[in-house]
């Protein structure tokens, strides 16, 4: 499903104009990256949890080098999303 469907659904559901709704969305997405950064914990009841965490840095081989050259990749902040128990017991039919 794209963005675009995303919001036409909701739209719809909700009998409210796709341009307010398209608002709200981008709206919805601007404070979710700004509390990531802030590294901050959004927690959305029958969603789930988003976080950040480090992922740790290690050596390993590169494997489209033809020689196989060992490179460090650096360690690095990413999002983790754990789903509600409301939404995984939905999912889980």
């Amino acid at each position: 499903m794209t963005k675009k469907e995303f919001i036409s659904k909701i739209a719809e559901r909700c009998d409210v104009p796709v341009k307010e709704v398209d608002k709200f969305f981008d709206a919805f997405v601007f404070v979710l990256k700004e509390e990531l950064i802030a590294e901050e914990r959004v927690q959305l009841s029958d969603l789930g949890t988003f976080t950040t965490q480090i992922k740790r840095g290690r050596t390993t081989t590169n494997p489209f080098s033809p020689t196989k050259e060992v490179i460090t990749v650096p360690e690095k902040r990413v999002v983790k999303y754990k789903p509600s128990k409301y939404l995984r017991e939905l999912v889980d039919f």
